[in-house]
């Protein structure tokens, strides 16, 4: 990637005559972008409207300036673009995107009721149903990447299986599993995942061939159960994440416990959950509090 990004600057320079500043930004965001792409494991060829749409709102979270993601867009489309014309690729993922002015910066979660609908989903008599519904349960136990859910090993899992431990990303962390998430784990691992595993791979989570699980495949798997459980939002694998956090949240968890569990390495990026405790922090005020607790 970084060969393209090379060329991309030259164009931008020779060919559409713009200005060093301009060349320097454009080159910078796409830079950024390439690291995004590096962490969560996704290939410059495979990225998706949806990648692109996922990395933009990573940068409103981090309460980047309007005129900051704006620019962002510009550059992946120019970028993406230029990829395009040169047949890099076959389909530009930022043909049509546009950028949302004051876009709504909470994520997209589901409630409570359609996280039960999706987990019940997977038929667990069947070999797939049970792996998919495993995975399912890891996503929202431990609000864990997608990356970081296929690339999961069996030797990452606890004896126990209280929880799992991560090692795969630059800050290294252990996640509880609830009783649940445990139980569907450890009936997977122990009756299930080694007569699916005929080709000897050392990966938790296997595909039909088994061979490791991509991103995009358990996209659609999580795809394919939301439309089965009756689920009317277009749903992401992120929004998982997203529920799992807000869902702590609102149940009383502190910021700093959530930060630790998402893999944040700064507090601000998880703030943006804080407003799902808006009445869990009402409810306690009203407990708490010597003279709100006389009302009534």
């Amino acid at each position: 990637m970084k060969t393209t990004i090379r060329k991309f600057a030259y164009y931008l320079e020779d060919d559409r005559n713009l200005k060093e500043n301009t060349v320097e930004s454009y080159k910078h965001d796409i830079e950024c972008f390439a690291t995004y792409l590096t962490l969560n494991e996704i290939k410059l060829y495979d990225v998706s409207d949806t990648d692109i749409k996922e990395y933009l709102d990573s940068l409103k979270i981090e309460h980047k300036k309007e005129s900051t993601v704006s620019r962002t867009l510009a550059s992946i489309k120019a970028y993406y673009t230029y990829l395009y014309d040169l047949g890099y690729i076959k389909k530009n993922p930022a043909k049509n995107l546009k950028y949302e002015k004051n876009a709504r910066k909470t994520p997209a979660i589901l409630t409570g009721r359609e996280i039960e609908k999706l987990l019940n989903a997977p038929d667990m008599n069947s070999e797939k149903g049970l792996r998919d519904k495993t995975m399912l349960e890891i996503l929202y136990a431990t609000g864990i990447k997608v990356s970081e859910l296929v690339n999961l090993k069996p030797e990452d899992i606890a004896s126990s299986f209280e929880y799992i431990v991560l090692n795969s990303s630059s800050k290294p962390r252990i996640v509880p599993l609830y009783e649940e998430a445990a139980d569907t784990l450890k009936v997977y691992l122990n009756s299930m995942r080694d007569k699916l595993n005929k080709k000897g791979s050392v990966y938790l989570f296997l595909n039909k061939n088994d061979g490791q699980l991509s991103r995009q495949g358990f996209w659609k798997i999580i795809k394919d159960y939301a439309g089965q459980a009756g689920i009317k939002k277009q749903i992401t694998p992120t929004m998982l994440r997203h529920s799992f956090a807000a869902h702590l949240a609102k149940n009383g968890a502190e910021l700093n416990m959530i930060k630790e569990m998402l893999g944040h390495s700064d507090i601000s990026t998880t703030a943006v959950y804080s407003q799902f405790a808006k009445s869990r922090i009402a409810e306690v005020y009203k407990k708490s509090h010597p003279k709100a607790s006389k009302r009534g």
